[in-house]
């Protein structure tokens, strides 16, 4: 007998099983999930640490059709319509890496007008002509 509850504490998993972590969060699974997720990030921390940088650029109604999240916010809350249909605007961004990848994603959509990351889409697009022309 003293064998097997060694065997047992030898054995016994270190975290939860899916059955009391059920249990523990009242039958909800995602509950235990997001209660651990608020502890080790706190809520208002990760959305201010999320949009640490800036973009400004200006966007057609095509390009800002295809914006979500933040970047649709900033846009109908701080754009200023241009007279050509497009919209001038600073977008919140992750950081450049983010940015550059977003922009480029809306292709002629969109136009960026902060100088360094104006130069690097710029030298994205140059690579991206010569190897598809």
């Amino acid at each position: 007998m003293l064998r097997q509850a060694r065997l047992n504490v030898l054995t016994r998993p270190s975290r939860p099983s899916a059955e009391e972590a059920n249990h523990a969060s009242r039958g909800h699974p995602r509950r235990a999930r997001r209660q651990r997720v608020r502890q080790v990030t706190g809520r208002t921390d990760f959305h201010s640490r999320l949009h640490r940088d800036e973009a400004t650029v200006r966007i057609s109604a095509r390009g800002a059709a295809r914006l979500t999240g933040a970047a649709a916010r900033a846009l109908a809350a701080t754009g200023t319509p241009e007279p050509d249909g497009w919209t001038r605007a600073t977008l919140p961004v992750e950081s450049p890496d983010h940015a550059h990848a977003m922009l480029l994603g809306l292709g002629a959509e969109a136009e960026v007008l902060a100088p360094d990351l104006r130069a690097r889409i710029a030298v994205t697009v140059r690579t991206l002509a010569e190897r598809y022309v």
